[in-house]
């Protein structure tokens, strides 16, 4: 959005689907808003359930690079980060998706206070591992 706060769900496979779109953004999403998308037939629904008004900005038209921008670079930010990964397990990709976004939220004026909320979060689990663990099966 335009605080640049952002959000990645795995839906499924394939074009998202109307009700796996109020399904997963529906929640996101404060009723009433301002939604810019790409005209995807699944928006229509969401928008409707929000109660929301909506820009259409088709990737044909020249003008659209500017306001769909931030999408399309969080998008080509996650293919990116899975072609490098190629093999990872299909079950943890919403973890790498996860860890992809909390990489791309992190400034210099917020990442003292990010990086305590990640080492806090992560003391919260009682799992044990070593990087020697790795290496041994």
């Amino acid at each position: 959005d335009e605080h640049g706060n952002k959000y990645a769900e795995v839906v499924g496979r394939g074009h998202i689907t109307s009700n796996q779109c109020i399904k997963s953004y529906g929640q996101h999403i404060k009723p009433g808003s301002h939604i810019i998308h790409d005209g995807i037939f699944s928006h229509d629904k969401l928008i409707k359930h929000l109660n929301a008004d909506d820009e259409v900005w088709k990737s044909t038209a020249k003008s659209s690079k500017y306001h769909m921008q931030p999408v399309n670079s969080l998008c080509s930010e996650i293919k990116r980060a899975l072609v490098v990964h190629l093999g990872i397990r299909t079950e943890n990709l919403q973890d790498y998706i996860n860890w992809i976004i909390f990489k791309s939220t992190l400034t210099k004026e917020n990442i003292d206070k990010k990086v305590k909320q990640l080492v806090d979060l992560c003391f919260q689990f009682k799992s044990v591992y070593c990087i020697k663990d790795r290496y041994h099966q």
